[in-house]
């Protein structure tokens, strides 16, 4: 049986808060005192004795333990009851009175009830309040700490989700696998339609990459070897996309295979960005040599050389075709100059030169 420390608890307890459903005004400040002098704090206790007057109370002020005698004129304590759960869930709830069957008792408790206390042996009251206290105190915790866990598990998905992150773990002993919610759209697949498996993690990924993949995995189950790759997947929705996997290994205290652990990435975009960069930096280069032979450059040779020019542009911008035109301030028009179009061709108009 555990031992509550009564002691311990009041200096924890700066003063208490109570709401009293009674309707005799002496049993009411009996109760307050003898719960004063136990806990050595002051005790503000409200005291009704009607179903409005009770509702009012409690939707406007916050206790922290509510009483109630079992029976009052027009009112009781399972209506009571009920309208504290409604409220508020959380506080609890000892009724108190002259004469309550054990029937009536039973029915209480499984109403939700926290205690019941015959008002002839009001020596137990402060223990049953102690333990209703110290019961709600660890219940609101566990409720802020489900709260917390929520929202930490809320905020990794759509951190997950912005990133284009996702993990996954397969467990040795039953070889089971299971995936986030980004893993599967990262793959294309249905949440609803596939079960994570081995065989799933290496749909659609490039030839060129299967057999180096499929190494990494069987050296991470048979030799405990974390692996980082990235790869091209090509999903149902004929999307290719760029990933990238890394897998840890985790061991049991024998040293032997428990699970392995993984993030993957789409990094498509990011792919994308690194290759446009490096053709930055190699169009940047090309231009400041072609500059460079310009200067020197004889001119029944520039054609020529602005040709190559407009290729790279071309070739830099992805495009099909780069055109030139000159402005003939005689004719005041503009005049096809030179075209780049895979093979350059010239325009052979006289007049444009």
């Amino acid at each position: 049986m555990q031992v509550i420390d009564f002691i311990d608890f009041k200096t924890k307890l700066a003063r208490l808060r109570v709401l009293f459903l009674e309707d005799s005004d002496t049993d009411a400040e009996l109760i307050r005192r003898k719960l004063s002098d136990d806990f050595g704090c002051p005790v503000d206790m409200d005291s009704v004795c009607g179903e409005k007057e009770f509702i009012e109370r409690l939707s406007g002020c916050p206790y922290d333990l509510v009483l109630a005698d079992y029976t009052l004129p027009g009112f009781c304590a399972s209506a009571a009851l009920e309208h504290v759960k409604r409220i508020c869930p959380g506080v609890p709830f000892i009724c108190v009175s002259e004469t309550i069957g054990e029937e009536a008792a039973v029915e209480l408790l499984k109403q939700g009830a926290t205690d019941y206390v015959l008002k002839d042996r009001l020596g137990r009251l402060s223990y049953s309040v102690l333990r209703a206290l110290e019961g709600a105190r660890e219940a609101a915790a566990r409720r802020q700490a489900e709260q917390k866990l929520v929202k930490t598990v809320t905020l990794l998905e759509e951190t997950q989700h912005i990133a284009s992150v996702g993990s996954m773990e397969w467990l040795a002993a039953s070889g089971t696998m299971t995936w986030s919610d980004e893993v599967y759209g990262i793959y294309g697949l249905d949440i609803n339609s596939v079960t994570p498996c081995w065989e799933l993690c290496n749909t659609g990924v490039d030839p060129g990459d299967t057999a180096n993949m499929a190494d990494a995995w069987k050296a991470a189950v048979h030799e405990l070897k974390p692996f980082d790759e990235s790869y091209w997947l090509t999903r149902p929705d004929g999307k290719r996309r760029c990933v990238h996997l890394r897998v840890a290994v985790k061991t049991d205290g024998l040293g032997k295979l428990a699970s392995l652990v993984g993030s993957l990435q789409d990094v498509t975009e990011l792919h994308k960005a690194e290759e446009m960069h490096k053709r930055h930096e190699s169009f940047e280069y090309a231009i400041r040599r072609l500059a460079q032979d310009f200067a020197n450059m004889p001119v029944d040779r520039l054609d020529d050389a602005i040709v190559d020019a407009l290729g790279m542009v071309a070739e830099y911008c992805q495009a099909d075709r780069v055109t030139v035109y000159r402005f003939d301030w005689d004719r005041n028009m503009a005049c096809h100059y030179l075209e780049w179009d895979k093979k350059p061709c010239y325009c052979m108009d006289p007049d444009c030169y």
